[in-house]
């Protein structure tokens, strides 16, 4: 397919029994008028931004989603902590996570959490990014919560990263605080950190950190407009960049059933994602915002965990090396967070 004018040439090549000619025709138009836009020495990047869409398209896309829906607006989005305390009060005895043959409840899942928020609220203020070692341990599901609850903003360092990746992660990120799920992995700690701690020491009591313990407070008012996480970016400059995102960004996104991997009480959602993409963050929150049981790889086989799932996400290239008849449990898979029913 060809579009022209004046001296802007290109051309689109695609599958005729994958997309609809319609629709090709349309994105045509998208990149000549993108094209155009960065052409018009006039422009400035809003004024280019603001001319991509014709109103026709603008008004599809507003049509087929879901920002101007009541159930997304401001006066309806509880935040990821909300989500959490509620369905740890209405399913207090349901698996919440489970590792192999260890198992916590949403109850254990709360109350751990909030020692490890009561801790770190003393030395943490509202809004600060506390980076954690990305271990997929029962401890840094932990970790994230307990950083939510003391109103302080998540940002992961995978631990298949490189060290010197993650001290400069670390330093992007403007923490302080760096939590690892267990004493001796306290040799990640990033060179710029100031404070390390470990989840199992906050979990043994106030005495073990030299911390006192505040009384146990929970909020009563849901923080949507919060900053939640940090998604740090690929580094095409050479260099990574912290991306802030959040409660209510996630919060509406996973209103929608599908979208959440059909995330509810008695489903399997499993984490398989890496920690540095924020593919993990959208299986962690939608399992735990709606009371489904997150299932942590738990041997050397990477995907072993996935035969215990009745949900996932996974890239094309894992699709393609895994054959379906060996996760017969599996219901539900997700490519590019779109979740299909592999039974329909």
């Amino acid at each position: 397919m060809h579009s022209v004018n004046h001296d802007v040439h290109f051309i689109q090549h695609y599958q005729t029994r994958m997309y609809m000619r319609k629709d090709i025709e349309q994105l045509s138009q998208l990149y000549h008028r993108a094209i155009l836009g960065l052409l018009e020495p006039t422009f400035n990047i809003n004024r280019s931004i603001d001319s991509l869409l014709p109103s026709g398209s603008r008004e599809t896309i507003l049509n087929m989603g879901n920002c101007n829906s009541d159930a997304t607006s401001a006066l309806s989005i509880d935040d990821l902590v909300t989500l959490f305390e509620s369905a740890a009060l209405k399913y207090p005895d349901s698996s919440a996570i489970e590792k192999g043959d260890q198992r916590l409840t949403y109850r254990e899942l709360d109350e751990r959490a909030d020692c490890v928020s009561q801790h770190i609220s003393n030395v943490i203020e509202p809004g600060d990014i506390v980076c954690v070692h990305a271990d997929r341990s029962i401890n840094w599901i932990i970790a994230i919560y307990g950083i939510l609850k003391a109103g302080g903003v998540y940002a992961p360092l995978d631990s298949a990263l490189p060290a010197a990746l993650r001290d400069c992660n670390f330093h992007a990120a403007g923490a302080k605080l760096f939590l690892v799920a267990h004493e001796p992995d306290k040799i990640f700690r990033p060179c710029s950190s100031s404070l390390c701690l470990s989840i199992e020491e906050l979990l043994l009591g106030p005495n073990h950190v030299g911390i006192t313990m505040p009384g146990k407070t929970r909020r009563h008012l849901a923080c949507p407009s919060a900053n939640a996480y940090v998604c740090f970016t690929s580094g095409s400059t050479g260099k990574s960049k912290g991306v802030i995102c959040t409660h209510q960004g996630l919060v509406a996104f996973q209103r929608d059933l599908t979208v959440r991997l059909f995330a509810e009480n008695g489903r399997k959602i499993c984490q398989i994602m890496s920690p540095a993409f924020d593919g993990s963050i959208h299986e962690i929150f939608s399992a735990l915002s709606y009371g489904a049981t997150l299932i942590l790889a738990h041997s050397t086989d990477p995907f072993a965990h996935l035969g215990l799932a009745d949900s996932a996400i996974l890239t094309p290239s894992i699709g393609k090396v895994l054959n379906p008849d060996d996760y017969p449990q599996l219901r539900t898979v997700s490519k590019d967070t779109i979740a299909q029913n592999l039974f329909c």
